[in-house]
């Protein structure tokens, strides 16, 4: 609540004030204070501004003002506590509620801000040695020194320019949610770089602490920076990190609370040429006479954002009440570049490095520089222009056979297992409903998918490598010339390759891309890189029809992908959306070698998704569809089973007999099932591919989720080998391939219409791959039929 909630004649108390230090600091000056009782008294005709006492004193002050300030009320205090407000534990209770503290997190990409974040809040979220690893906001709290502190981990991003759906995302939320203090967390092995984001944070004056991350790396480069002088230029406290390692967190934490107690308020701004800085004082005065603004958004971060041309600000001087802003703005840009000889939006560009140079100029020393050679000579073959891609395609094999070759070896172990607890109930429970259901249901459904996470483990391994080394950034490299032939970026390739694990956070990766044709296409043909939920059925079929191919089958389904994901692309830059150059700038961050700590993280992150995905969507579907596929349970063909075999006496002649229908009973009760009438529906449809209503069946369950394929299939059909009876080789290969294509998963088309913002593009998305799909079977059938 804040003191813009309040109703005239209500009271409350200050719990914090939001906003720049500026604003913070008028405010307290004012009476405005922590622990202090504000009654509002009157609103204006127009209900702004307000008029408060506070200290005795009466203070008007505008709701864009008042918006800032956290109170609790009398009332609220009353039910939290239920004490006397005129106690003395009152103080001590809104104290204890201003020590709620939201910190946001924000750096470059690769700077290390989630590696810092999960080491903070004890939280797991996914790192990774490219750009885009976080897409959205993560929030964790802790407690720490008797404080409650909200981490927030942002985005990452360059500049708090927008050129990017993240740093969109970022400066939103920085000019809206304004956290109480900003650790500005920067890669110590590229401070120049990094340290120009922090300029332009420093012009939003909230209190900020730098985390400079990486601090063992910059030693191996016989650097030696001087940590203290540095920060006494910038006045910004600096605590050198290894996020990795998990040292210098405390240290940055107590840093936090001192920036947030006000301990340390000196100002810290990038002083710009005389001419410049004439022209910020200007458009300051002028905003200070509007509401062009919050109060609490630094007035000089707003002017200088003027003077950069920036398109959102520009945007709204151009309405009436700010004609005064906009015509001193105007004036002064073109003061500006005429004397400078520059557009502007480029020469403070230019300024804030030469503050960084000059600062580091001061501060920072190299005795000598031989880290680089051994990386040079690394990205000279991986990056090679003939042996830089069969090395990466060698990669991709190695991945894929390991997958499914090695997986293969545990997946056995774990099938035995899975058979041995079915043997092992069936004997120990009594016939009934619940036994059928626990048995040919629930472990038979959730078990036929289970066998299949020693190969996801395997497949996460490998892209897990591939992300935390550096590596997936150079095969963006690699293929950029490639990608710009098909209309799309260098960049596209990333939420590609991730799209091999999952493509729900590829499709979410996506927000990297600038371009917003290049990001729709991304999203659009990122359901033909194969996910790891198609293993399964992978697996299942290639065992089953063509167990010699394991070791290059895989391997051809995965590169058909690719190579539909292209032709598509091309089809769709050429007819749905316009060619929009987009520059190639990318950054390749530094080789480094994994720990085994992280790639284990990493791999038990995945590990748990697949096992909690298991245990509800694929636990409750395989509980669906036992009922679907063995109700209703009476019909007269079963009438009659169900009477032979309660007129034959149960011994151990007959025991054959028995068995023989008891599989005619359990297949006539399928055969006339639900889910049996409901997928003979679309058996003409499918009658060209070869699929009757069992494999029907699986393709719609799989529609939900990738893995209930395997699990549909291994409840509707009696036997693992009974696949073999419904189905040729030919048409074998031809379910491969529309496995691979058609419509993505529910999550997938739900992650697509957030990214996209319509549902148009996931209906289509799950429409035209369906198409495609069926296409690819029916040639792909033609053409083993030759051969079969």
């Amino acid at each position: 609540m804040t003191l813009n909630d309040l109703d005239i004649g209500q009271s409350g108390y200050i719990v914090k004030i939001r906003g720049n230090e500026t604003f913070r600091h008028r405010l307290m000056e004012m009476g405005f204070k922590t622990n202090e009782k504000v009654t509002l008294l009157h609103k204006a005709p127009l209900n702004d501004p307000l008029l408060f006492q506070v200290m005795g004193s009466k203070v008007s002050l505008r709701r864009s003002e008042a918006i800032n300030i956290e109170i609790t009320t009398e009332e609220e205090l009353h039910e939290l506590e239920n004490i006397d407000i005129f106690s003395t534990n009152v103080k001590h209770i809104i104290t204890k509620k201003s020590k709620n503290i939201e910190v946001a997190l924000i750096g470059n990409p690769n700077s290390g801000k989630t590696t810092i974040f999960n080491f903070a809040s004890r939280a797991h979220e996914h790192v990774g040695n490219y750009a885009g690893v976080t897409v959205d906001a993560k929030t964790g709290i802790i407690e720490y020194r008797d404080y409650k502190i909200t981490l927030v981990d942002l985005p990452g991003t360059y500049s708090l320019q927008v050129f990017s759906p993240e740093e969109a995302y970022v400066r939103r939320y920085l000019l809206q949610k304004m956290p109480d203090v900003i650790i500005n967390v920067i890669d110590a092995t590229n401070i120049e770089r990094n340290m120009l984001l922090t300029t332009q944070l420093m012009e939003l004056d909230y209190p900020m602490v730098i985390a400079l991350n990486m601090f063992d790396e910059l030693s191996k480069k016989s650097a030696i920076l001087n940590v203290d002088t540095l920060s006494e230029m910038l006045k910004i406290p600096i605590i050198p990190t290894i996020g990795i390692k998990n040292k210098g967190i405390d240290v940055l934490l107590d840093a936090v609370i001192d920036r947030y107690e006000s301990k340390l308020t000196v100002k810290s701004v990038v002083h710009f040429p005389l001419p410049i800085e004439n022209c910020i004082d200007k458009i300051e005065n002028e905003i200070a006479k509007t509401n062009f603004t919050k109060s609490a958004i630094s007035t000089r971060f707003v002017a200088i954002k003027l003077l950069e041309k920036d398109p959102e600000f520009l945007r709204l001087i151009k309405r009436n009440e700010y004609a005064s802003v906009k015509h001193i703005v105007d004036k002064c840009i073109e003061s500006i570049e005429k004397q400078y000889n520059q557009p502007s939006e480029f020469l403070f560009t230019d300024i804030r490095y030469g503050f960084i140079k000059g600062a580091l100029k001061e501060t920072l020393t190299y005795s000598r520089d031989d880290s680089d050679k051994g990386i040079d000579k690394l990205d000279r073959i991986l990056t090679h222009k003939i042996w830089g891609i069969p090395i990466f395609l060698a990669f991709l094999y190695i991945m894929f056979f390991s997958t499914f070759y090695l997986g293969g070896f545990l997946q056995n172990w774990m099938s035995f297992g899975i058979d041995w607890i079915k043997i092992f109930l069936s004997g120990l429970l009594p016939t009934s409903i619940f036994k059928d259901l626990l048995i040919d249901g629930v472990i038979t459904g959730v078990g036929s998918v289970l066998v299949f996470l020693p190969n996801i483990v395997i497949l996460f391994l490998f892209i897990a490598f591939m992300e935390d080394t550096g590596y997936l950034s150079r095969v963006a490299f690699l293929m950029d010339k490639l990608m710009h032939r098909i209309g799309l970026h260098g960049k596209s390739f990333i939420p590609m390759i991730m799209g091999f694990g999952c493509n729900v956070p590829a499709i979410m990766s996506s927000r990297i891309l600038e371009n917003p044709s290049d990001r729709k296409i991304t999203i659009l043909i990122n359901p033909f890189f194969s996910c790891n939920a198609r293993l399964a059925i992978y697996v299942l079929i290639i065992n089953t029809f063509f167990p010699t191919s394991l070791a290059y089958m895989p391997f051809i389904l995965y590169l058909t992908g690719v190579l539909i994901a292209a032709i598509v692309a091309i089809l769709f830059r050429k007819f749905l959306f316009a060619k929009e150059a987009s520059p190639f700038v990318m950054e390749l961050p530094p080789y480094r070698m994994p720990t085994f700590n992280a790639i284990a993280k990493h791999m038990w992150f995945r590990a748990s998704m697949y096992l909690k995905k298991i245990g509800t969507i694929i636990f409750i579907a395989s509980i669906a569809i036992w009922f679907l596929s063995h109700y209703p349970m009476k019909s007269d063909s079963i009438k009659s089973i169900e009477n032979q075999i309660a007129n034959i006496t149960d011994t151990p002649a007959n025991a054959t007999l028995l068995d023989s229908l008891q599989n005619q009973l359990n297949h006539e009760r399928i055969s006339n099932s639900y889910l049996a009438k409901i997928s003979t529906l679309l058996e003409p449809i499918f009658k060209p591919l070869g699929y009757d209503w069992h494999i029907i069946s699986a393709l719609i369950t799989g529609t939900v989720a990738k893995e209930l394929i395997v699990s549909t299939l291994s409840i509707v059909l009696p036997t693992k080998g009974s696949i073999a009876q419904i189905l040729s080789p030919p048409e074998a290969a031809g379910l491969l391939f529309f496995a691979l294509l058609y419509c993505p998963c529910i999550a997938t088309l739900s992650s697509i219409k957030k990214e996209t913002g319509s549902w148009w593009w996931s209906i289509f998305a799950a429409i035209y791959p369906t198409i495609i799909a069926y296409g690819v079977a029916l040639l792909v059938k033609s053409i083993f039929t030759l051969f079969f």
